[in-house]
C-alpha cells in the first residue's frame, strides 16, 4: 500500500528517488577516500534538492526497521527526521506487491535488505534510486 502525502505539489514529471540506508550514512564514513567523498558530496546535492521539492523522496518500512537498528543514536535520528520530514511517497511493508518483487530481486543474486528496498522503489514508482 503506498500512501501519498497529502497538500504535495506532486507532480508526475519529477524525479522520484528511494535512499537505502548506506546512502543515507554516506557523510559519516571515513571522507578521506575520493570515492567516498564524491558519493557524499553527491548525496547531499540529492538531500539539498529533496528538501527543496526539487526531488521527491519515497521510503518504506524497510528503511525505518533498518535506521532503527543502528548503534549512533544521533546518526539514527538525523536520518529519521530527515526522512520523516521530506517523504512523500512511503511504502508499507505490507504491500502485497512487495514479496514477489523482493523474490524476484533475490532470484538475480540481490542481497535480502537490498530487494526489499529495490522491491519498495519500484512498488513507489521511483525513476532513480541508490
Amino acid at each position: 500500500m503506498i500512501k501519498s502525502v497529502p497538500n504535495h505539489p506532486f507532480s508526475v514529471t519529477k524525479t522520484k528517488v528511494y535512499l537505502d540506508n548506506c546512502s543515507f550514512t554516506r557523510p559519516y564514513d571515513d571522507q578521506d577516500q575520493t570515492r567516498i567523498h564524491m558519493e557524499t558530496l553527491a548525496k547531499m546535492d540529492i538531500q539539498k534538492m529533496i528538501a527543496s521539492g526539487d526531488i521527491l523522496l519515497a521510503a518504506s518500512d524497510y528503511l525505518i526497521s533498518e535506521n532503527s537498528m543502528k548503534k549512533d543514536e544521533d546518526i539514527r535520528n538525523h536520518i529519521y527526521d530527515f526522512v520523516v520530514k521530506n517523504v512523500v511517497i512511503f511504502v508499507s511493508d505490507r504491500d502485497p506487491k512487495l514479496d514477489a518483487l523482493i523474490k524476484e530481486a533475490m532470484g538475480s543474486g540481490v542481497k535480502d535488505v537490498d530487494s526489499a528496498h529495490v522491491a519498495a522503489a519500484i512498488v513507489a514508482g521511483c525513476n532513480c534510486g541508490r
